[in-house]
């Protein structure tokens, strides 16, 4: 099965239940064949997010928006290492309507990669009703991660 950088997928958790169990897979994932590995996550709430996701993707995806979350992880074997990336911006909206214009604004951006961005960062959706979880990675061509990518497309 080809992987899919737009997919709507049906979920039974919350929102940030989703997006724990992705960074939980995405660890299990990349590090499986490693003895160790190092996580390192930052975070950014409110204004901070609102004006990434403004300016890297757009702005009409404001509109209706409660709340987002922008979570980047940095997994590496070892500090000495190749840094595997992947970011979550988790978007809650006032009603599905909004959510869904929100997914489907998005569809309309090809290739799907950030805008205004140093490293080409490419991106994919999964919406949850109200929410909207926007996966993106600077390092989306490393096998790993494109197999871990694969794998979301695929299981539920």
């Amino acid at each position: 099965m080809p992987l899919l950088w737009f997919f709507a997928l049906v979920i039974t958790l919350s929102d940030s239940a989703h997006a724990d169990r992705i960074r939980a897979t995405f660890v299990a994932h990349i590090s499986a064949d490693w003895d160790g590995y190092q996580l390192s996550e930052y975070h950014q709430q409110g204004p901070h997010a609102e004006k990434y996701v403004s300016r890297h993707l757009h702005a009409d995806l404001l509109i209706g928006l409660q709340s987002v979350t922008k979570t980047d992880y940095f997994l590496a074997r070892d500090p000495e290492h190749y840094r595997h990336h992947l970011g979550i911006l988790s978007l809650s909206y006032e009603a599905e309507a909004a959510a869904t214009r929100a997914a489907k604004h998005l569809q309309h951006i090809q290739p799907p990669f950030l805008r205004q961005t140093l490293i080409q960062t490419r991106f994919m959706i999964i919406q949850h009703q109200t929410d909207l979880l926007i996966l993106y990675s600077e390092t989306y061509l490393h096998p790993k991660l494109k197999r871990f990518l694969k794998h979301l497309a695929t299981t539920p």
